[in-house]
């Protein structure tokens, strides 16, 4: 594909590869900007649920007007392959971010607000994403978190299918889990009706890997990653990092409940917690030499390898950093 044009887009570098598609960096040559390009492989084409899957995706991600969703562009066929170009983010992923060591927490509750504030816009919509994950929260560097790929949403409400022109048919195989195992609430896990607090369960896994550096559910196979959310509690994170505030590492465990309904009720309900916890002194901040001894991870580094931490607030200082946008 590389080299090669679909439609306005001419195909400049592999991103990455999934379940749904691949994805490419690409030039839109009538705008002249630099797009994502995910193109579902023409092999599974031939099933329909596949063609209604990935149209979904468009048409969800599209009526979202949010500042921390991904924009989409277009969806359209060319050469005989189906696919959605959208916008660009440059930046990493909060994957990348932790690499292992626990984000500073002021930075970690900016990240979760942003993705919270998100999730009740999507979930007032009657959409869940359904795959919440940290690969799935790019951080630009002006610090704007972005929700990539709402490809396994599920359109809750069947009169807003109805009205928006989305296709209304069963796209999940029964008991098949969609999502990552890593970050699946249990109920998804068990292949069941999956709800907003599922994405509420999967925001908190992430929020326990931004504070701990490590997953909540850390087993290396698929199988025994789901029989630990069904049956097992994730280690305090107190285990790996000190004082961290309590009403966080409460807040976290209320996330991660196995019963859906013990969850907070909503991503607005969490947001608000998640502003209240920033706006305390003891939130965010250790004092003196007991936080320098930390393991912080800065957002990024500079030119010259110095290691900065940035507030997710605007205007950020400016920085060289060329990191490579990453989807998976």
């Amino acid at each position: 594909m590389i080299g090669q044009n679909l439609g306005n887009y001419k195909i400049i570098q592999k991103i990455g590869a999934g379940g749904q598609g691949t994805v490419y960096k690409a030039t839109d040559q009538k705008l002249g900007r630099t797009v994502v390009v995910k193109v579902l492989p023409a092999e599974l084409t031939v099933k329909e649920a596949n063609l209604k899957r990935f149209e979904r995706e468009a048409r969800l991600a599209s009526s979202l007007d949010h500042p921390n969703i991904c924009t989409i562009f277009d969806m359209d066929e060319a050469n005989g392959l189906h696919f959605i170009a959208m916008q660009y983010v440059e930046g990493r992923n909060v994957r990348q971010l932790v690499n292992g060591r626990p984000l500073e927490l002021e930075s970690t509750l900016r990240i979760a607000i942003q993705v919270a504030d998100a999730l009740a816009v999507a979930h007032a919509r009657g959409i869940i994403h359904r795959d919440i994950k940290s690969g799935n929260i790019m951080v630009t560097d002006a610090g704007q978190v972005k929700i990539l790929d709402f490809g396994l949403a599920k359109l809750l409400d069947e009169s807003e299918a109805a009205t928006s022109g989305i296709h209304q048919t069963e796209l999940t195989e029964i008991g098949v889990p969609y999502g990552t195992a890593t970050y699946a609430a249990p109920e998804q896990a068990r292949g069941e009706t999956v709800t907003a607090a599922s994405d509420i369960f999967s925001l908190g896994c992430v929020l326990y890997e931004m504070v701990s550096g490590h997953r909540a559910f850390p087993q290396a196979a698929p199988a025994s990653t789901l029989a630990a959310i069904l049956n097992d509690d994730p280690r305090p994170v107190t285990d790996y990092v000190e004082n961290v505030p309590a009403e966080l590492d409460r807040w976290i465990g209320h996330c991660l409940r196995k019963d859906e309904k013990a969850r907070p009720q909503s991503a607005r309900d969490l947001g608000l917690v998640l502003r209240d916890l920033l706006a305390e002194p003891t939130a965010h901040g250790r004092a003196g030499a007991e936080f320098e001894s930390l393991a912080v991870l800065p957002f990024f580094t500079s030119a010259s390898s110095r290691m900065q931490n940035i507030s997710l607030t605007a205007p950020p200082r400016p920085l060289s950093t060329n990191s490579p946008n990453s989807r998976s």
